[in-house]
């Protein structure tokens, strides 16, 4: 049962990571008065707590915590490489080829740094 929580957990800050990446350039036009430093600094924050766990992890925490309890459930075995690749293919039958799931996620990670420095540059 504990997978699932480390699912429900993982799924739930991933959309909300998701919603604020994308929302960031929306968020700069709409609101031209707000700083372009909380894009960056969120950036570089996120940037450097991801880069971290992942290193100090070897992946993914929360996929390594799924997987870990997986198995102590007996749920089935693990599962390889990325979750977002294993369950956009469970749940909605879509093969995901390579790293294309990582290069979204450096996208979505970098995408606010890059509309507060756009920012910066257009004054």
């Amino acid at each position: 049962m504990r997978s699932r929580a480390i699912l429900a957990l993982h799924t739930t800050m991933f959309f909300a990571f998701v919603i604020g990446s994308l929302s960031s350039p929306f968020i700069a036009l709409s609101y031209p008065t707000i700083s372009p430093w909380p894009f960056i600094l969120a950036t570089l924050f996120l940037a450097t707590f991801v880069v971290g766990s992942w290193g100090a992890y070897g992946g993914c925490p929360f996929t390594i915590w799924e997987n870990k309890f997986r198995e102590q459930e007996q749920r089935g075995s693990s599962y390889p490489g990325p979750c977002i690749d294993h369950y956009a293919y469970v749940w909605f039958g879509l093969k995901i080829p390579g790293r294309t799931s990582t290069m979204i996620l450096l996208v979505l990670l970098l995408l606010p740094g890059a509309v507060g420095l756009l920012r910066i540059a257009l004054g």
